[in-house]
């Protein structure tokens, strides 16, 4: 009881007529690793953020014999990072708990100049937007026109596929006139 490990107690037992019979007890002297899970359980990640794990502090006869991870830092969701930890004599298991959130709405860039001015009666080429990771930009051109001397709207719709973020964003476009009319004379 004074030496840290496992030992057998072996028991034989006999009644001098038919064969020996034999068991073995398991008796683990020691104790169960001391851990203590580094950082916040449960965390909290928001979605598209790396994850860095923090590990985990144990006894100085304990070792962190495997981890295994399920974070999906691209989908909102709860995941877990599994820690196996052993001693001479004992394994134990320990869980941190990895909530991804999505509390960020998305970014959009709008490319190219805002205000944007159009001469009037030239094609249109909208020059687009971005946005951050994760996130889709539409463009909606309906408002479009060259004809007349005004302003009109591009509006780019983004979603990073939390409704509740959903942005819009606007490009003004002013159409001016500033060339004079050309005449041409036939003949």
């Amino acid at each position: 009881t004074n030496a840290f490990g496992t030992f057998n107690i072996t028991y034989v037992a006999t009644d001098g007529i038919n064969p020996d019979t034999t068991r073995v007890r398991i008796v683990k002297v020691g104790e169960f690793p001391v851990v203590t899970i580094n950082g916040d359980n449960p965390y909290t990640l928001e979605r598209y953020d790396p994850y860095d794990d923090e590990g985990l502090t144990v006894d100085a006869n304990s070792s962190v014999t495997s981890t295994t991870s399920s974070v999906n830092n691209t989908a909102v969701g709860t995941y877990t990072v599994n820690y196996t930890v052993s001693n001479p004599v004992f394994t134990t298991f320990h869980t941190r708990i990895v909530d991804v959130v999505d509390t960020t709405p998305p970014v959009v860039t709008i490319l190219g100049d805002n205000p944007y001015t159009l001469e009037r009666y030239d094609v249109y080429t909208d020059p687009g937007a971005t946005g951050d990771l994760g996130t889709i930009v539409t463009t909606d051109l309906s408002n479009v026109q060259n004809t007349s001397i005004g302003t009109f709207d591009v509006v780019y719709n983004a979603t990073d596929g939390n409704t509740a973020h959903d942005v819009a964003v606007t490009r003004t476009v002013n159409v001016v006139d500033t060339v004079p009319p050309v005449i041409t004379i036939v003949g």
